[in-house]
């Protein structure tokens, strides 16, 4: 049975680089953002108002849970997800009723280092620019699903801890 990985955490929790390091024990990574720029040539759209558009969400997550769900019939998955819309909370209700190994882990930072690390994503070429408002909004959308993660694993810790904890979960 091939195995999903759901990412969790808000902007800036660091699940790109743990998603990085899991490729390399042979994970398959999709991340929400390539996603969203098929959706940008899809339907036209600019990437920096991804998430003032509820339609834009919606192309976004059904194309990933189309390409992650094929993914899955032949090999193990990790999907880094903010589930910041109500379309996003919906695809992660269906990905839990998948026939696969299903393990939602949360990244869980202190509220002070994710600011942190926004300014230093703010002040880069980063093509989406997150506000403190950004924030909140994620989080209050990532607290609905919150009751449905199994897995928390502590962030602040650094890449080679939170990748040990991951790896320790999924090969119980």
């Amino acid at each position: 049975m091939t195995k999903l990985i759901v990412l969790m955490g808000v902007m800036g929790s660091g699940k790109t680089t743990v998603s990085q390091e899991l490729e390399k024990q042979g994970f398959v990574h999709f991340g929400i953002d390539h996603f969203y720029q098929k959706a940008k040539f899809k339907r036209n759209y600019d990437i920096k108002t991804w998430y003032k558009d509820e339609e834009y969400c919606i192309t976004a997550y059904d194309l990933m849970l189309e390409d992650v769900l094929e993914r899955l019939k032949y090999s193990n998955v990790i999907f880094e997800f903010t589930g910041a819309s109500k379309h996003g909370i919906k695809v992660f209700k269906e990905l839990e009723q998948g026939n696969f190994g299903f393990y939602p882990i949360f990244i869980d930072v202190p509220f002070e280092i994710i600011c942190e690390r926004i300014k230093l994503r703010n002040a880069s070429d980063w093509p989406v620019k997150n506000t403190e408002e950004d924030l909140h909004e994620t989080i209050r959308l990532i607290d609905k699903l919150k009751p449905r993660i199994d897995y928390h694993v502590n962030g602040d810790q650094g890449t080679s801890y939170i990748v040990q904890e991951i790896s320790d979960i999924v090969n119980k």
